[in-house]
């Protein structure tokens, strides 16, 4: 876990500095806690669906959780979720 601790401090140190160039790339609002302010210029869900925390993420996680194959290398489990999980948070926001 140290690892991909490592590799998620890293990107946001990336984000950051990217954020400070005069030709920008900043998507995102680092230092905000509520998931649906973390993507600038896209409103997410209304509170009724996502209560405004990271409770949505959370279950959607731990739901999609269960139906990765044991068999993946971590490296493959942890894209394979990201993925699926990704996509199951655009479709509510979509629908």
């Amino acid at each position: 876990m140290q690892a991909l601790e490592t590799i998620q401090k890293s990107y946001v140190d990336w984000l950051i500095e990217l954020e400070a160039q005069t030709r920008s790339f900043s998507p995102f609002n680092l230092a905000v806690s509520r998931a649906d302010e973390f993507v600038k210029t896209l409103q997410l869900w209304n509170g009724a669906l996502f209560n405004r925390n990271w409770e949505r993420v959370t279950k959607i996680l731990n739901d999609t959780h269960s139906s990765i194959d044991e068999a993946l290398t971590k490296s493959q489990k942890f894209l394979l979720l990201f993925s699926k999980v990704t996509e199951k948070l655009l479709t509510l926001k979509i629908h």
